[in-house]
């Protein structure tokens, strides 16, 4: 993902500018977290970076493909390449923490609720917190 001299706008005032000349590049492998005071973005920023809302100008590419005018059209297939962890896990506490991974996949296609073997042993290993509700894990577990 790279934005070049972007200019962001809040997720509750479009018209509003909350950030300018962002110049961000995330490389495969790369981890980051962001940080700032209260009201200063951060949200924003990552709403823009995760392709849920448009940037207010400048140049967003994702993969190596630039969103420009197709922004709309092109933002679901790369929406399903990305994935977010926010703090605190944010599950649905109705669904196991396995059908909380799932459920995107439920939203795009796959139609079910479950996880394949192969995700469940990759994700989970030898662990039954993919079987748990979200209330009985640690909240050092939900927030992998």
């Amino acid at each position: 993902m790279e934005m070049i001299d972007l200019a962001i706008s809040s997720l509750q005032d479009t018209e509003q500018i909350v950030l300018e000349g962002i110049n961000w590049r995330v490389a495969v492998g790369d981890f980051w977290a962001v940080g700032g005071l209260h009201a200063s973005g951060k949200s924003d920023l990552l709403a823009t970076a995760a392709g849920i809302m448009r940037p207010a100008r400048g140049r967003y590419r994702v993969f190596g493909q630039e969103l420009g005018a197709g922004f709309e059209e092109d933002r679901l297939a790369t929406r399903l390449r990305l994935g977010l962890v926010f703090e605190g896990g944010r599950l649905f506490h109705h669904l196991s923490v396995a059908e909380n991974i799932a459920l995107p996949l439920c939203y795009h296609g796959n139609r079910t609720t479950r996880l394949p073997d192969w995700t469940r042993a990759r994700l989970f290993g030898g662990s039954t917190c993919s079987t748990s509700w979200p209330a009985g894990i640690q909240s050092c577990t939900a927030d992998r």
